[in-house]
C-alpha cells in the first residue's frame, strides 16, 4: 500500500456504523484484531468484553486518537464523554474540553501529539477534526447553498413513510442530481481526501451511478435522522442525536466502560495482515474495514489464506469496500454474509458493500 494517504489524521468520527461489528463479535471473544480508524469503530467492541483488543493502523496518530477514545470512557462519566467529543446541542468551553483532557490517562506519545492537535483546532468538538470530516463539513456547505431548506427538510419528516413520500414529491431531486454530480466526482475525491490513493474502482456503474445509489438506499430504507454520514453531508454536523455514533448511547456506553477496564488493550501499528500473520495469538474476530481495498496486486485475493492459520476455527472476518471490493481466495472458509443481510442493510451510512467470512 502506498503511504501518501496515511500521513494525516484522516479521521476523528469516521465513516462506518458499528453497530454491524458489534452484533457479529461474539460476547467474551479471546482476541480480537480490528482496524483503529477513528476508534469509533473500535470502542462499541469492549461492550462484548473480549480478552484482548488489538487495534491495528498504519498511522501511529489514529492509534492515538483510538487511546484516547478508549482512555475517555474510562475517564470520564457518559455526560462528560458525549460533552467532550462533542455529542451535545451546546458545546463546552475550550478551558473545559483541555480540563477533561488533562484527567484522561494517555501514552507520553499520544498524550503530546494529541495536547497539540486539539490545541491546534482551538479544543473544539473532537468530532469534526479529521480530515475526512472537514470534507464533509465543506461538501455540506456546497448542498446546502444548492439544494437549499428542500433538501434538509428531509430531515423534518416525522416517520419513514413520510420522509419517502417526502423524498418522492418534494425533495429537489434536479437540485440534488447536480450535488452528487460533484460529490460523485473521483477527482474531487482524490484531491480532498485521497491525495492520488483512492481506490480504483471495480464495481458496476460510474461513481456518480454508485453515490445515486447510496443516497437513494438512505432515503429510501433508513430513518435519515439515524444516519450520522447523512447528517454530515447536509448540515455539516450531527444536529439530531438520533444520529450520534452507538459509543454515546448511555446503556451501551456503561457496557463499554464495564469492558474498558477489563480487556486488555494492545496498539499495534502496521500492516493487519502482517501483524495477524506474526502473532502468537489467533484471532476470535477479526474487522478489516476496508483495507483490503487499498492492496495491490496478488495481496488482495490472498490475504485471506495468509491469515487462515492465524484465526480460530469459526473465527468470522468481516470486510467492507465501497467502490472497490475484494475477491479473496475463502479456501478454508464459508461466506455467511447472507446470513447477515438485515444487519448490513440497517447500516446507516449505505457506503458499504460487507463481505462476511467464517473460518471453517
Amino acid at each position: 500500500m502506498k503511504r501518501k494517504y496515511f500521513n494525516a489524521l484522516n479521521y476523528t468520527l469516521g465513516d462506518e456504523d458499528t453497530r454491524l461489528e458489534l452484533a457479529l463479535c461474539p460476547s467474551n471473544s479471546k482476541t480480537v484484531f480490528a482496524i483503529a480508524g477513528s476508534g469509533g469503530r473500535v470502542l462499541p467492541l469492549f461492550a462484548k468484553a473480549p480478552a484482548t483488543i488489538n487495534c491495528v493502523d498504519i498511522l501511529k496518530e489514529q492509534l492515538y486518537i483510538t487511546e484516547l477514545r478508549i482512555e475517555s470512557v474510562k475517564a470520564l462519566t457518559h455526560s462528560e464523554f458525549c460533552s467532550f467529543w462533542g455529542y451535545s446541542e451546546t458545546d463546552i468551553t475550550a478551558t473545559e474540553r483541555q480540563q477533561m483532557f488533562d484527567r484522561i490517562t494517555l501514552s507520553d506519545d499520544a498524550k503530546a501529539f494529541l495536547h497539540a492537535f486539539l490545541g491546534q483546532n482551538g479544543w473544539r468538538r473532537i468530532i469534526y477534526m479529521g480530515k475526512f470530516e472537514k470534507m464533509l463539513i465543506q461538501l455540506s456547505g456546497v448542498n446546502r447553498l444548492i439544494t437549499g431548506r428542500k433538501g434538509r427538510g428531509l430531515f423534518l419528516t416525522g416517520s419513514l413513510d413520510e420522509q419517502q413520500s417526502y423524498f418522492h414529491k418534494t425533495f429537489p431531486r434536479l437540485r440534488w442530481k447536480l450535488v452528487l454530480f460533484l460529490l460523485g466526482n473521483s477527482t474531487v475525491l482524490n484531491s480532498i481526501l485521497y491525495k492520488g490513493d483512492f481506490p480504483k474502482k471495480n464495481i458496476e456503474g460510474s461513481t456518480y451511478q454508485n453515490f445515486n445509489r447510496i443516497f437513494s438506499s438512505l432515503f429510501e430504507r433508513i430513518p435519515i435522522k439515524e444516519s450520522f454520514f447523512a447528517q454530515m453531508a447536509f448540515w455539516g454536523c450531527l444536529k439530531f442525536k438520533e444520529g450520534y455514533l452507538i459509543e454515546a448511547d448511555p446503556e451501551l456506553f456503561e457496557q463499554i466502560k464495564q469492558g474498558a477496564h477489563t480487556t486488555t488493550v494492545r496498539y499495534i501499528q502496521g500492516n493487519i495482515v502482517d501483524v495477524i500473520a506474526n502473532s502468537k495469538e489467533r484471532a476470535s474476530f477479526l474487522s478489516l474495514s476496508d483495507v483490503p481495498s487499498f492492496m495491490k496486486g496478488d495481496a488482495e485475493v490472498t490475504y485471506l489464506k495468509e491469515l487462515s492459520e492465524k484465526i480460530e476455527p469459526g473465527g468470522l472476518v468481516v470486510v467492507r469496500g465501497n467502490l472497490r471490493v475484494t475477491h479473496p481466495l475463502s479456501d478454508g472458509y464459508s461466506i455467511v454474509s447472507d446470513q447477515y443481510q438485515d444487519l448490513i442493510m440497517k447500516e446507516t451510512t449505505q457506503l458499504w458493500n460487507v463481505q462476511v467470512y467464517k473460518r471453517n
